[in-house]
């Protein structure tokens, strides 16, 4: 898992993350959206 921020799935829209966000909530986003 891995921190990341809105900024980032911004600037990477195709890419899948997750992780953690900085509030401490697991997420799964893809395309600058929270799944």
């Amino acid at each position: 898992m891995r921190f990341f921020t809105d900024g980032e799935l911004s600037a990477d829209p195709d890419t899948v993350l997750e992780g953690l966000t900085s509030g401490g909530e697991a997420v799964i986003a893809r395309k600058g959206r929270r799944l």
